[in-house]
């Protein structure tokens, strides 16, 4: 009887452990995909910027596909964080 006590009491602490570590896991990919969601809306005005300055010549072509690039990205890493979520 105290056997199948410790046992059941073994089970219990790991299922709590298990228990425990998925929630931290959820709460980490949660806020790491607000900060790929917070970085894409940065990324979006930061393009839209190059955009302006590649109309009014102000930047080159090279410049702004660099950079549109990047947010690109971005973009990429956001939607595999929301998939990790």
């Amino acid at each position: 009887m105290a056997l199948a006590e410790k046992a059941l009491n073994l089970s219990v602490i790991e299922v709590e452990r298990e228990v425990s570590r998925a929630w931290a896991m959820a709460y980490t990919a949660k806020n790491n995909y607000q900060v790929y969601k917070r970085l894409d809306s940065i990324f979006m005005d930061i393009e839209r910027a190059a955009r302006i300055r590649l109309e009014v010549k102000a930047t080159s072509k090279l410049e702004y596909l660099a950079t549109s690039n990047q947010g690109n990205q971005v973009q990429i890493q956001k939607e595999q964080a929301y998939r990790d979520y």
